[in-house]
């Protein structure tokens, strides 16, 4: 009892001293005191033996859950091999710590190795594995003038990389940092159980002390009521419900983090639970922002003919629309002429002289009035229109060739995005766009988006969502929809990979380009804000049930402990299965579990399935076709 109870008893003097309030380890001190000053020997040793045993593991279970978040941060390598040019031109590789490292070093990596660094590769070619920053399942390709992480694992080929971010600064350290800082940040339901148990422990302290003192007097062996009391101070600290919350957000938000999703803390995450509407950004969030073009309507002469020379007079410019003809000529091997007297008519499009004749390339603004004089021309650019594409019209001198459509396409995996959100109950989901309504309404159709917003200015998409009610979370490319991201009650940031702003504004930042893991994101909240109440309701009927059966005189000393550890630990194994299952990114291929396996959380998900969907549902985060 002696050598036991001691460090138990200096910890609960000094929290005491340190916050003024009693806590379980002073609570159990006294109890262990009072049971040897009434004889009760065996069962002041068993309190501190078994007291002592459920700490320890109970502080190692949530140690696994910290321990995930630790392992990210340990990502990056301590050293680095940099390669220097001497003096006589040959070169040489110096093994130099990674924090000494400088804007403008030139590093190794060499396959099989982690990248010590942000930057882009200079020399070579590889396949990384992302997972563990953007949460990907699938290595992918890098190669010249390419931006890589720190922390990824090279692959096949030997990479040559120039350092382009501070080590201090790199990607994996600033997710780091702000996991840490996301640990912080209590949650609603921590500051509620908090606020709970300040109230509660002294109120039980009174009644231990009535046990101890009144009851006697009232006619009870004093021995008895001093026994019961301190029973009852074992019991007092809501220790399984101060923990029940805590373990399974840390949880949660390690699981998200080593799958690419970033949560800015746990209040964030309980909010993402209560989603109804989820609005997108439609550039860069649910298409690639990669123009192409996609048709190419001539009036005159051949389809390839009109492709050679537009792409012709658009190599001297740098516009989005311009890159993405040049390039698609490039692709069919097209042979370009020179151009004379270029000019880049801002908003509009370009001019030059072209194999001797005036061409122009540009908006149906540029050529007043010529949609409007030559049906031809009307009928292609409607055609473009149609099938939601931007319209690029070529004219030399003043006779029309003909019409390209480009189109930024959407991404391979938003119309899967937007069937998981439905599969979740979320109905509503909005397409937010600075695009004409053509264009907009044929990118949501091909999406299956329930409703288009377009033409909107970056202050329009702001009123736009604070239109649409409570429960709204917005996902944009976190730069650009700043205002929007600013007005939602969930500001959710993707392909923030290295983007400071993107991680700044965000409530939740998407370390990688896929949609899907909204969906995913707000399965795992609600799975958490589940795993956190029934914690929660185990926690305080197995209070109730102890005071009960103390009143009855039927709880020793031994079982008072029993019941206080055991709680915890369950609650603290309950919180902990959030850990158990696979990355958000990894969740997509299991079978359907049989009816009878499932468990609660998982069935209300596939209750929510329409009858007849083949459905692969094992997990919260909804189905997958």
């Amino acid at each position: 009892m002696i050598i036991g109870g001691f460090p138990v008893a200096r910890s609960g003097i000094n929290a005491l001293r340190a916050t003024r309030r009693p806590d379980i380890n002073l609570l159990m001190a006294i109890a262990v005191v009072g049971a040897g000053s009434i004889g009760a020997w065996i069962e002041a040793s068993l309190v501190v033996v078994l007291f002592s045993a459920g700490e320890l593991l109970e502080g190692r279970a949530v140690e696994r859950a910290r321990h995930e978040l630790a392992a990210l941060v340990s990502l990056a390598p301590d050293v680095a091999q940099v390669r220097r040019t001497l003096a006589n031109g040959r070169t040489e590789e110096v093994e130099v710590l990674v924090a000494e490292l400088a804007v403008g070093d030139v590093v190794v990596v060499r396959p099989g190795e982690r990248m010590p660094v942000d930057g882009r590769v200079v020399e070579g070619a590889s396949s990384l594995d992302q997972a563990a920053i953007t949460g990907e399942s699938t290595p992918v390709d890098r190669g010249v003038g390419e931006s890589v992480f720190a922390g990824t694992l090279n692959g096949q080929g030997m990479l040559v990389v120039e350092v382009d971010t501070d080590p201090r600064d790199s990607t994996v350290e600033k997710i780091g940092r702000l996991v840490v800082e996301a640990q912080a940040r209590r949650s609603p339901s921590e500051r509620w159980v908090d606020r709970f148990a300040t109230v509660y422990t002294p109120i039980v302290i009174v009644a231990a002390v009535v046990v101890a003192v009144v009851l006697p007097l009232l006619g009870a062996s004093w021995g008895d009521s001093f026994y019961n009391a301190l029973a009852l101070l074992i019991l007092a600290c809501p220790c399984a419900l101060v923990i029940s919350t805590p373990v399974a957000i840390v949880s949660s938000l390690a699981r998200a983090s080593a799958a690419g999703v970033l949560i800015k803390g746990g209040a964030h995450l309980e909010q993402a639970a209560t989603i109804t509407v989820v609005a997108f950004d439609k550039t860069q969030t649910l298409t690639a922002g990669r123009p192409r073009v996609v048709s190419s309507d001539a009036l005159e002469g051949t389809a390839e003919e009109l492709l050679r020379l537009a792409a012709s007079l658009e190599q001297g410019s740098e516009h989005p629309l311009a890159r993405a003809i040049v390039a698609e000529a490039a692709g069919r091997r097209l042979t370009l002429e020179p151009v004379e007297g270029f000019e880049a008519l801002t908003g509009l499009g370009a001019r030059a002289v072209v194999g001797g004749r005036q061409l122009r390339v540009g908006n149906p603004r540029l050529f007043d009035g010529l949609e409007a004089r030559d049906a031809g021309v009307a009928a292609a650019l409607d055609r473009v229109r149609r099938q939601g594409g931007t319209a690029v019209l070529v004219v030399a001198d003043d006779t029309p060739l003909g019409v390209l459509g480009l189109a930024d396409e959407p991404r391979p995996e938003a119309a899967e995005a937007i069937t998981d959100l439905a599969r979740l109950g979320i109905a509503r989901t909005v397409l937010l766009t600075g695009d004409n309504r053509a264009v907009g309404q044929a990118i949501g159709d091909r999406l299956g988006v329930s409703e288009v917003r377009a033409e909107l200015m970056p202050q329009d998409k702001s009123t736009a969502i604070t239109g649409l009610g409570p429960g709204v979370a917005m996902v944009g490319d976190g730069i650009n929809d700043a205002p929007a991201l600013a007005a939602a009650d969930l500001a959710i940031a993707m392909g923030s990979a290295g983007s400071d702003a993107a991680i700044e504004v965000a409530d939740v930042a998407l370390m990688g380009d896929d949609p899907r893991k909204v969906a995913q994101l707000i399965g795992t909240a609600r799975w958490t804000k589940a795993v956190v109440r029934q914690n929660i309701a185990f926690s305080l009927i197995t209070k109730l049930a102890a005071v009960v059966l103390l009143a009855f005189g039927a709880l020793p000393l031994w079982a008072a402990v029993v019941s206080d550890v055991g709680a915890s630990l369950i609650v603290v194994a309950n919180g902990l299965r959030l850990l158990r299952g696979r990355p958000l990114g990894r969740m997509r291929s299991k079978p359907l579990l049989p009816t009878a396996t499932v468990r609660p959380h998982e069935a209300a998900v596939i209750a929510a399935v329409p009858a007849g969907d083949d459905c692969c549902t094992p997990s919260p985060v909804g189905c997958c076709s």
